[in-house]
């Protein structure tokens, strides 16, 4: 058995190495088959180099349109001599970069007198770079090959065509829209102290950030409040989800125009909406105009620019003021809390929270309740909630018909004060300050509750 099996592994091994010889001899391409000319090729072939710091100029222009980026005295990159034209200048930087040490890919042909072939005759785009000794270099980019990865691109004044990498062709010749700085303004979330909206037919939200009361040697505490048309806490979730980060993180699509003459062309000489953005050293405001085919024109104060932003990145502007507040009038978590007095002209409440934890007591005026009756007399206490508000500023007169004093803790005291407004109404202050309205008969129902959780 065992020459048998000898002879059958020998036939197999002859098979295989006749068929791999069939194989080469069929792939071996004939001379008919190689009409496609072989260009001189290599991983890249640099074909103009210099520093980048030679660089002062590079004008560019593609498709019809021309710009040239230059650099100041002060080592900053300017489009057309215009500095209210917003650009990149890490982009400009690498713009040069790409202009100091051009590579290709192969070089195509060589004595070149007829260039229309290789769209080199009215070339896609020129890039004429200028150096600081006066001398410099134009490049022009041509049409692609046929397989589009490739365009033609040559020097200007020479007879060689090269082939570059599409994308690196247009890295090379970069158009305007590339090199812009896209934001509207620098603000980060930390660094952001105010925000204000203001919509046709709506009423203006102003936001401040403010800093809070704390115990000597603790860090600061920052919190959002609104200052119209509420005045109020914020809820801060709410307002980072909806508002703050679509605002920092606001970026134009488009530019309408560098230099607008006619702002009622856009919507912009009654804008539809206005907005500002503040950090500790600036103020940003923003007009928004007309919409068109899902954008909208936008502008900032500081500069003659018209840009183009979708309407869906300005659904920010759509937000109410109610839904960046809580409907309650104020909140104090029961847990940061030692009691509540509860004070009016008729009676008096002392809501009390003995120890801590499985220890706590609860009493309301000395008499002992559940840990259960208290919190539903806390959430009495706690329920008032805003019915209508009136103009910022406006101050109650005469003392307050109500209180309810919140001691905390930490060893403060948060004061809501309800005054007499009208028949219906109450104006309510916190902490001295507020402008908003409730309804009379909340505050006389607290005031029943609390009575029925003792007498019971």
């Amino acid at each position: 058995m065992k020459p048998i099996r000898t002879i059958i592994i020998v036939i197999a091994i002859i098979a295989v190495l006749g068929a791999g010889f069939f194989f080469l001899l069929k792939m071996e391409p004939s001379e008919e088959e190689e009409a496609e000319p072989s260009y001189t090729s290599s991983p890249t072939i640099n074909i103009y180099k210099t520093e980048k710091e030679n660089i002062t100029q590079i004008k560019i222009t593609i498709e019809g349109e021309s710009y040239t980026v230059a650099k100041t005295d002060d080592d900053r990159w300017v489009v057309n001599n215009d500095p209210s034209i917003k650009i990149s200048q890490s982009k400009a930087d690498t713009l040069a970069y790409e202009c100091s040490s051009i590579t290709v890919k192969q070089l195509v042909a060589e004595a070149v007198t007829d260039f229309t072939p290789y769209g080199l005759s009215e070339p896609y785009a020129k890039v004429e770079i200028s150096l600081s000794d006066g001398t410099g270099q134009n490049v022009l980019i041509g049409s692609k090959t046929a397989d589009g990865s490739l365009r033609y691109i040559m020097l200007e004044g020479e007879d060689k065509v090269y082939a570059k990498s599409a994308s690196g062709s247009e890295s090379l010749a970069l158009k305007l829209e590339k090199l812009r700085d896209a934001s509207l303004y620098s603000v980060s979330e930390e660094e952001l102290t105010g925000i204000s909206i203001e919509k046709q037919g709506s009423n203006k939200i102003v936001l401040a950030k403010e800093e809070q009361p704390t115990q000597e040697g603790e860090e600061p505490v920052y919190l959002w409040k609104m200052k119209s048309p509420l005045v109020k806490d914020v809820n801060e979730y709410n307002l980072n989800e909806n508002v703050i980060q679509k605002i920092i993180s606001l970026s134009f699509d488009s530019v309408a125009a560098d230099n607008a003459q006619d702002l009622q062309a856009y919507g912009l000489d009654s804008p539809y909406a206005t907005y500002s953005v503040s950090d500790q050293e600036t103020t940003y405001a923003i007009y928004v105009g007309n919409e068109t085919d899902g954008s909208r024109y936008i502008k900032t104060t500081d500069s003659p620019a018209v840009y183009l932003v979708e309407s869906s990145k300005l659904d920010f502007l759509n937000v109410g003021y109610i839904q960046l507040v809580d409907k309650l009038i104020h909140l104090e978590n029961i847990e940061d809390v030692n009691g509540v007095t509860v004070h009016s002209a008729n009676a008096n409440y002392e809501l009390q929270i003995e120890g801590s934890g499985e220890n706590a007591g609860y009493k309301i005026n000395g008499t002992p309740l559940s840990e259960d009756d208290f919190k539903v007399a806390y959430q009495y206490v706690l329920g008032i909630s805003l019915d209508d508000f009136v103009i910022a500023g406006t101050q109650p007169t005469g003392e307050p018909e109500c209180t309810f004093t919140y001691h905390k803790k930490d060893g403060s005291d948060s004061v809501v004060s309800f005054y007499n407004w009208d028949e219906r109404n109450y104006l309510v202050l916190v902490n001295g300050e507020g402008n908003l309205l409730c309804r009379k008969k909340q505050v006389t129902s607290v005031l029943e509750h609390l009575s029925q959780a003792i007498s019971n």
